[in-house]
């Protein structure tokens, strides 16, 4: 667990001040310990073979309710290896936030390539392209057929004789 505290906090008008930011903080911080260059540097420093996704899935960084406390837990079959990685976290994530409180503005993540594919779905649009071209080409098949009716009324009783026999 890590407790964050300002330390700058010389009267009474400082602590509640320190209070009410703290906690708007403490979603930063939280962002901050699950950011990818923490993840990175843990997987370096314990040589394991993860993905940052895979290894944020095994750790949880919460702030306990009403705190300043952040709460940090790592899941692995190997309770030892959970506790080196939630020791790593820690150390990497607390170098963060500490660069953070030197300097502003800091960059959390730089931006990375995605090879995974994101968009555009090359089926989905071609599916999408006939159902439209369907639609359309049914919307204009009726549209024909309706100025034909509309036209000719003779059209109708020799489409359908027994109803213009019924309507006599």
């Amino acid at each position: 667990m890590i407790y964050l505290r300002s330390s700058d906090m010389s009267s009474a008008s400082d602590v509640l001040q320190n209070l009410q930011i703290g906690n708007q903080i403490m979603d930063d911080y939280e962002i901050i310990l699950k950011s990818r260059p923490v993840a990175e540097d843990v997987i370096h420093e314990l040589d394991l073979e993860l993905t940052v996704k895979d290894l944020n899935k095994k750790v949880t960084v919460k702030n306990l309710a009403d705190t300043h406390i952040l709460q940090i837990t790592a899941q692995d079959t190997d309770p030892v290896m959970a506790m080196k990685i939630t020791n790593a976290y820690l150390e990497y994530g607390l170098d963060r936030i500490r660069e953070i409180e030197i300097k502003e503005p800091y960059v959390v993540e730089k931006g990375i390539v995605n090879y995974q594919k994101v968009s555009p779905s090359h089926t989905k649009n071609l599916i999408l392209g006939f159902l439209i071209g369907l639609a359309g080409s049914i919307g204009f098949a009726v549209a024909l057929y309706l100025r034909t009716v509309s036209h000719c009324p003779n059209a109708i009783s020799d489409l359908c004789p027994s109803l213009s026999a019924a309507a006599m």
